[in-house]
């Protein structure tokens, strides 16, 4: 199984991202959350995901502190990315 991380298309927006994901013939994506809203907004992932017909298989946790609405710990980092 092969995976586009968004991260790898951080200056593309996410559907994009999705599209070129599905155009390459990826097998589904990996989601890194960063300051974008769009990153952990569970419903519009979905949206995306289905449109394109490509599972989101992995979700990675924030590498940056400074997200609004996100804790400073790791620990917590991850329980809220689950």
């Amino acid at each position: 199984m092969i995976l586009l991380s968004t991260g790898s298309l951080h200056t593309y927006g996410l559907n994009r991202a999705f599209e070129l994901a599905a155009e390459a013939g990826y097998d589904g994506l990996e989601i890194i959350i960063d300051q974008r809203a769009d990153t952990w907004q569970v419903d519009y992932l979905a949206r995306l995901s289905q449109g394109v017909g490509l599972p989101i298989r992995a979700v990675h946790s924030p590498f940056l502190l400074s997200i609004p609405g996100w804790p400073a710990g790791d620990g917590e980092r991850i329980l809220r990315t689950v």
